[in-house]
């Protein structure tokens, strides 16, 4: 009779493990298996028969059964440690078995448990269970009573590196008292996840410009800041005629969760010095980034890969550093934190719109006293918050204390003043070449419904100083962008102005410019018009506004 099981789990490193019982009068099925299993316990077993009853055998040892494998109990000791004793780990047997090498194999689930840190582990408990939780296979222990009965008891010390396959042979039994003994054979068979083989070589050339082999260390870590190798160096001979240097190549995880242009390894390389060929050198180091797309590009064929050519004081400059991955190197980059391929400047100072804490006006010292994110040039509420804004329509809170008054509003207006519906941006902001208040709206945000107040007289952009006239409520949908004006009572618009932009913020303070007249109007006027539908844009509303004659 013969069964056969194998077990997974991955550390960067997968493991299976093969399990393979037959009685001990089965002699050709032991030798048709020597691949697999290179040590015989018959005679052991045989022997353990010879010299106890079946019945003590059997308190010791589980009956083998035809039971199919449901479940197994490990216990695993190391680097990191997996299941203890008193609650081993369990990790379920896939029901349903596959035909290998004419042999019925099953295999375990993957357990997250199993994925470990590549280090010195110790198999100290294994056993396997059928679906009714009867014990059907089981590993003796060293300094236990069955340990004299296999060659190699636990705890198994195993070696367990990334990507590295190995095979340890850990001797499973049974007891059959329906013949004689069974017995079966483990396999431990560590399999690599799918990874990658990346390899890097180094040349150094001295100021004469000779070349040298390079002698060099590695360390590659995950984006998640897991060190997968940590200084590991290449090989180096000064033996013949000529000094000489191995690659050095690495197996690197194919992890699916990122995209084929995700840079996902980061990897260092840094020259060593080398005593007797080019001696010491300076601080020559170089770091990238690699995709899927990246390390597939060195694969020459179906089955070699072209190693990583770095060349350190060789006359190839090794491309400038760029921590945002914007294509632009830091050193020009006028936001080098942040992405911003487009370098956009508004203001033209040395900051990018991107990271400019005042995108629109030019302040290069960036300061922001109350630590809002909004720079003191540009700060519409020193020492409050700008960033709360409650009713998300991109104005800060501070600016809307007084919303209007119940369900019809009355405005106390005395004279006809200039009104500006508030923006999050004054019209000094955007430095136009003069000191005229009011307001610009850059829009950015999603299709909806949103008010903003409509102030008179706000001199300085002071809403203290000025009248609360109106509101706008600006709808957003798709491509369309409707504004609707609704003055408060008392109030009249002897006319006004729209700018509306898909782009640019307006150029100019002079309300005639803007684009849009609008003609005088004493309750509610709409305005609409299309753009891209891309959720930004910038508006401006102007009104001449006056008291309401036939109100006084």
């Amino acid at each position: 009779m013969m069964k056969n099981f194998k077990y997974y789990f991955s550390a960067i490193a997968i493991f299976a493990m093969l399990f393979t019982s037959c009685s001990t009068d089965d002699e050709s099925s032991v030798i048709e298996n020597q691949e697999q299993a290179t040590l015989s316990f018959a005679s052991a077993l045989n022997d353990l028969m010879d010299n106890a009853t079946k019945q003590s055998v059997g308190d010791l040892i589980p009956l083998c059964s035809d039971d199919a494998p449901a479940y197994v109990h490990v216990v695993l000791t190391g680097e990191e440690n997996v299941g203890e004793m008193g609650d081993p780990l369990m990790i379920p047997v896939n029901e349903t078995p596959i035909e290998e090498d004419g042999e019925m194999v099953y295999f375990t689930e993957e357990s997250a448990d199993l994925e470990l840190t590549p280090g010195d582990y110790q198999l100290t408990y294994f056993a396997v269970f059928s679906e009714d939780d009867v014990l059907i296979w089981i590993a003796p222990v060293s300094g236990g009573e069955l340990a004299d009965f296999v060659d190699t008891p636990l705890p198994l010390d195993i070696s367990l590196g990334a990507g590295v396959k190995k095979y340890v042979d850990v001797e499973v039994l049974c007891f059959d008292d329906r013949l004689v003994n069974e017995y079966g054979y483990l396999f431990f068979d560590i399999i690599g996840k799918e990874a990658f083989e990346y390899c890097f070589f180094v040349n150094y050339c001295d100021d004469d410009g000779r070349h040298y082999p390079g002698y060099y260390e590695v360390t590659i870590t995950l984006d998640d800041g897991t060190v997968l190798y940590d200084g590991v160096t290449n090989t180096v001979s000064t033996e013949g005629e000529d000094p000489s240097a191995e690659p050095l190549c690495f197996a690197l995880p194919n992890i699916a969760s990122y995209g084929d242009d995700v840079e996902y390894i980061h990897y260092e390389v840094t020259l060593l010095d080398w005593d007797g060929v080019y001696g010491t050198v300076g601080d020559y180091t170089e770091s990238g980034s690699l995709s899927r797309n990246d390390i597939e590009a060195n694969f020459d064929g179906a089955d070699n890969v072209d190693y990583e050519h770095i060349r350190f004081n060789c006359g190839d400059t090794p491309p400038p550093a760029d921590d945002d991955d914007d294509d632009v190197p830091n050193d020009d980059d006028n936001c080098p934190n942040v992405y911003n391929p487009d370098q956009e400047n508004s203001d033209n100072d040395s900051h990018g719109d991107a990271c400019d804490n005042c995108p629109f006006v030019d302040n290069e010292d960036q300061a922001d006293t109350d630590g809002d994110g909004v720079g003191d040039a540009c700060d519409q509420c020193p020492g409050e918050d700008d960033t709360i804004d409650d009713n998300d329509n991109g104005i800060p809170d501070c600016l809307e204390d007084d919303n209007g008054g119940g369900d019809d509003p009355v405005a106390d207006l005395d004279d006809c003043e200039t009104a500006f519906m508030v923006g999050n941006y004054t019209l000094q902001d955007l430095e136009l070449g003069n000191a005229r208040w009011g307001w610009a709206l850059n829009f950015d945000g999603e299709d909806g419904t949103y008010e903003y107040n409509i102030y008179a007289g706000a001199a300085q952009n002071d809403t203290d100083k000025g009248t609360l006239v109106g509101v706008v409520t600006l709808e957003v949908d798709g491509d369309d962008v409707e504004v609707e004006i609704d003055l408060y009572g008392g109030v009249d618009a002897e006319g006004g102005h729209i700018y509306f932009d898909d782009e640019d913020a307006p150029t100019t303070t002079a309300p005639g410019q803007f684009g849009d007249e609008l003609s005088e109007f004493d309750d509610i006027e709409t305005w609409s018009t299309e753009y891209s539908g891309d959720g930004d844009f910038w508006l401006v509303v102007h009104l001449d506004v006056c008291p309401d004659e036939s109100e006084l």
